[in-house]
């Protein structure tokens, strides 16, 4: 929520070729751009103008002027939006000069002060009695500049817990009602984090996760009776984004407990779709647990049952979880079966379900594909489980670096299915090998490769290259505890 409010979030490099980003462009409008940006589809929900006029110190409606007024030539100001959202150079019309990482940061730098009266007045337009309003916006062009200049990113900054405690005291002694406002920008946070939750490493995301959780919560006492319900919307979504976080890391137990939070928040809406949703993400990464597989097929059935027939993106994870569940057990009848159910729920989902492909709710082709990969590699059935291999890769956005490891781990899981086990353990070490060494300990991935070299038979476990895997799977344990 917090970090909303004082930056633009990270966005994914399609981003930009979106069509209202590159007609705002084509007619050389920062302030068309800007609105483009807010109403992106990516944030789900459009960013208020008065949160993006917080970036840079402005008012909502001086914002919303430079949206529907005339284009802006003030290079200084184009180069300080241009770094602020993270355009593109390919669709700036205006050259952003380079900047000498050799700066020296003086208390009073020479000419800051003229430098500023100059941006205030080169574009020629009077602005009398304005200059105190809109000063911001130039002293942190100014402040930006240096902080880029000295490669310092505002987002590597370390968390301070005083200065958050601070914040907080501060917020508590306002003793500010909770507004429908508040409450659409929480909404918009949850639906941020559900797409950076598996995107961005667990470490990186958990923190501040929990930070917002703990402020949600704040906010769901202060709320009166019709606010409290979206509220607790966002704590539920909250709480199982966390448990995810929490298993990509590695943490079991406390997952499980905000599982449980996670559902009974869910339970006190009437949002019969997000119980059912929750309860189907549950029991997908139940599989990632050290729960028995059995576990995990219960949430499947629970997820299943709570969908009461309809198609949900919750009945579809529950009816995956049932199918990846029975292919690990051995079990293939059962897992194809259940692959069937879920194509037939997949075939009657809602179009903004299957057109979602980044975020945790969404249930696109390629959760499809990824769930029939499993199945049939576990069975040892090679060309259903290259074609669907493919096909998966071809949909994944690069971003979504545990999906696309995991359908490599499940190649070499049908290399040791359909008996050979010996390039089986190479792919594994392979595919391990090419992620980032931070992107290795997530316990997704780890588990994954886990699973290939516990396939391998008894007949070739001493083998150099079933070794070389199991013993890079142990040192990237090792590593991480």
């Amino acid at each position: 929520m917090d970090r909303l409010r004082q930056h633009p979030p990270a966005v994914p490099a399609d981003f930009w070729s979106h069509p209202t980003i590159l007609d705002a462009a084509r007619r050389r409008h920062m302030g068309r751009l800007i609105a483009a940006y807010r109403r992106h589809p990516h944030h789900g929900i459009p960013i208020s103008q008065e949160i993006v006029g917080g970036w840079v110190g402005v008012t909502q409606g001086q914002i919303s002027r430079m949206e529907t007024g005339q284009p802006e030539h003030n290079i200084d100001r184009l180069i300080h939006w241009a770094r602020l959202l993270t355009i593109p150079t390919h669709l700036l019309w205006f050259t952003q000069p380079t900047l000498d990482a050799s700066i020296v940061v003086e208390p009073n730098p020479p000419g800051l002060a003229s430098g500023l009266d100059a941006a205030k007045s080169s574009d020629g337009v009077g602005r009398a009695g304005s200059h105190d309003e809109e000063e911001p916006l130039y002293r942190r062009t100014v402040l930006y500049g240096i902080v880029g200049a000295l490669g310092v990113a505002r987002g590597a900054l370390p968390v301070d817990d005083r200065m958050e405690a601070v914040r907080r005291n501060v917020d508590r002694g306002l003793r500010a009602p909770v507004t429908p406002s508040d409450v659409e920008e929480w909404e918009r946070t949850a639906w941020q984090y559900a797409r950076e939750v598996g995107v961005v490493p667990p470490a990186t995301v958990l923190p501040e996760l929990l930070v917002d959780l703990d402020e949600a919560h704040a906010r769901l006492t202060e709320a009166d009776d019709k606010l409290r319900n979206r509220l607790v919307r966002v704590c539920a979504e909250l709480s199982a984004l966390t448990a995810i976080a929490l298993i990509a890391s590695d943490s079991p137990g406390p997952a499980r407990r905000f599982w449980r939070t996670a559902v009974r928040a869910a339970d006190q809406t009437t949002d019969h779709a997000l119980q059912a949703r929750i309860r189907g993400r549950r029991a997908v990464f139940a599989l990632y647990d050290d729960l028995p597989v059995s576990t995990a097929l219960s949430m499947a059935e629970d997820a299943v049952t709570v969908s009461d027939g309809h198609a949900t993106a919750g009945a579809a994870s529950g009816y995956a979880a049932r199918a990846q569940g029975f292919a690990q057990l051995g079990k293939h009848n059962e897992a194809r079966r259940a692959l069937g159910d879920l194509e037939a729920t997949f075939e009657r989902l809602g179009a903004a379900t299957v057109d979602d492909r980044r975020s945790q709710w969404g249930w696109s082709q390629q959760r499809l594909l990824h769930v029939a990969s499993f199945v049939y590699a576990h069975a040892g059935d090679a060309s259903r489980a290259t074609q669907a291999q493919e096909a998966a890769l071809a949909l994944y956005p690069t971003q979504l670096y545990q999906g696309r490891a995991q359908i490599e781990l499940h190649r070499a899981t049908c290399l040791v299915m359909a008996g050979d086990p010996i390039e089986g353990a190479r792919h594994t070490t392979r595919t391990l090998t090419s992620l980032p060494s931070p992107l290795r300990h997530d316990a997704l991935i780890r588990r994954s490769a886990q699973h290939v070299v516990e396939a391998v038979p008894a007949k070739a476990a001493n083998d150099p290259a079933v070794c070389e895997a199991r013993h890079m799977l142990t040192s990237i344990a090792a590593s991480h505890d």
